[in-house]
């Protein structure tokens, strides 16, 4: 038991751990859940427009790079000891065996994507979150604000560069040519 004067503190989970607890069951029947910062972090439900989405990015990922990229919809990539986010999209190199007895880390990945309809604050958090494990390039699609905002340049936990995309413009897939009006990811 703590001391009198000593204030709880939460523990928290290394990503090992949290692999373990996943595999042993433990979130079996829980609410969708996310390890940010060694904490626990509720996932609101995916809506229709959210799913969807997500998967039309997914197919168009697939299309821009081919069969030499693996992309993951929803899956954990391992973003150092305490963080193991579940991105709606993210695309790594394959062949996707290579994956077998590791999760995908975040500074393998070339495009790291979050679609937010009311996640926007823990979407924005998680830049940093990126940024600090290497992800060279995050996109957040703000389905409420109409917006794409595209981060590069990672360095010392904070993207170097943002462009916040309106519905007038266009995104390049990262290392392709292939790009996609922006208005086509909306609802």
């Amino acid at each position: 038991m703590p001391a009198a004067d000593a204030p709880f503190r939460p523990l928290r989970i290394r990503a090992e751990m949290y692999q373990r607890m996943l595999e042993a069951g433990v979130f079996d029947g829980a609410p969708a859940v996310e390890l940010l910062d060694g904490e626990l972090i509720q996932m609101s439900p995916q809506g229709t427009e959210h799913a969807t989405l997500s998967e039309l990015l997914a197919d168009l990922a697939r299309s821009a790079f081919g069969i030499d990229w693996v992309v993951c919809s929803d899956k954990p990539m391992f973003c150092g000891g305490y963080d193991l986010p579940e991105p709606d999209v993210f695309v790594v190199p394959g062949p996707r065996r290579r994956y077998l007895t590791r999760h995908p880390r975040a500074n393998e990945s070339v495009l790291v994507v979050e679609v937010a309809k009311t996640s926007q604050a823990v979407d924005q958090a998680k830049a940093a979150v990126y940024a600090a494990a290497g992800a060279p390039v995050y996109w957040m699609l703000d389905l409420l604000g109409r917006t794409l905002t595209v981060l590069e340049n990672p360095a010392e936990g904070r993207y170097g560069s943002i462009r916040i995309l309106d519905e007038s413009e266009s995104a390049t897939f990262p290392g392709t040519v292939v790009t996609v009006p922006f208005r086509d990811l909306l609802p």
